[in-house]
């Protein structure tokens, strides 16, 4: 089976390769948008020490670590097709409450 590649959110390129050397950092793209929609800002330097990203990073995976996911997550994680049907009804059903459908 072909390995998935992520999509970084824009910007954050440089964090990426930074996080995926960690072994800390499972999933570094989610981790990066986690971390965007939260109004954290990327790594300037793929090398360069940079102790306000390194510590928003820890700070995140210490919170991802001590948050429990509820079960539907889990599910989809586990690729549980119900999961998945219920997670794209719930996206679709607040896209077109937006577009005023």
């Amino acid at each position: 089976m072909a390995e998935l590649q992520g999509v970084a959110p824009p910007g954050w390129e440089k964090s990426i390769k930074r996080m995926k050397r960690s072994k800390d950092v499972s999933n570094p793209f989610a981790l990066a948008w986690w971390l965007k929609n939260r109004g954290a800002t990327p790594a300037k330097e793929e090398d360069a020490v940079e102790p306000v990203f390194d510590a928003e990073v820890a700070a995140a995976l210490h919170v991802l670590a001590h948050t429990p996911l509820p079960a539907i997550f889990l599910a989809a994680g586990r690729g549980e097709t119900w999961a998945h049907v219920r997670l794209l009804d719930m996206q679709a059903g607040s896209l077109l409450m937006e577009q005023g459908r």
